[in-house]
């Protein structure tokens, strides 16, 4: 029960201080994007960290290039701001190569939580959450099915066309890929979440990537 929103929690359900509301299928609190990550708008978290990760790494590389070009020619090509620009370069780049990490690692991490149907709150919070504190992590996420169910259901926000009984589901989720039948939904589209046995994926039965 959340004492500040005065209503009883659904699983997973995590009241944000910085928002000032529960969030559903928390994820985290991102001052990056001023707003929650979660349920909602999870995915285009993830592609929001992907392209930043393939920009950071495009930067990275266009400035090893100019660095080894200012290499190249020297003192001759670059009289008196040599030395400087070589400086300014290296430190730029120092900078870009953490950056670069650090979105690497942010997206390999959301990668592995979709996959296992995890939050970063879940992954970090384990023994202080009452539902999963009984659990063994090791086992894998209790609201985890399979690696396609898992993926779906990450990929797939609440008002996709699939989830909401539209026959036109075609420009959204496509029928042949389709969300996983058997996870319940509220009547706004939201996923009602039920503990079951723990379950880690370990291959892909996805005959294509997720297409949402």
């Amino acid at each position: 029960f959340c004492k500040q929103c005065q209503l009883h929690q659904p699983l997973r359900v995590k009241h944000c201080w910085d928002c000032g509301r529960c969030v559903r299928t928390h994820d985290h609190h991102c001052p990056w994007v001023g707003t929650c990550v979660a349920e909602g708008n999870r995915v285009y978290f993830y592609w929001f960290l992907v392209t930043q990760t393939l920009e950071l790494g495009i930067f990275l590389i266009e400035g090893f290039c100019a660095l080894v070009a200012v290499e190249r020619r020297g003192a001759r090509a670059y009289p008196p701001h040599w030395a400087a620009r070589r400086i300014a370069l290296v430190l730029g780049l120092t900078l870009m190569l953490a950056f670069f990490a650090m979105a690497f690692a942010l997206t390999c991490f959301h990668s592995y939580l979709a996959m296992a149907n995890l939050t970063t709150w879940e992954s970090v919070r384990w023994f202080k959450i009452p539902y999963l504190k009984r659990y063994d992590p090791e086992l894998g996420s209790p609201f985890s099915v399979s690696l396609r169910w898992n993926l779906a259901a990450y990929c797939c926000p609440p008002w996709c066309a699939a989830y909401t009984g539209d026959e036109d589901a075609s420009d959204s989720c496509t029928s042949s890929w389709g969300p996983p039948a058997d996870l319940e939904r509220t009547e706004d589209g939201w996923a009602v979440w039920r503990l079951r046995e723990q379950h880690i994926p370990k291959s892909i039965d996805c005959p294509s990537c997720c297409p949402c």
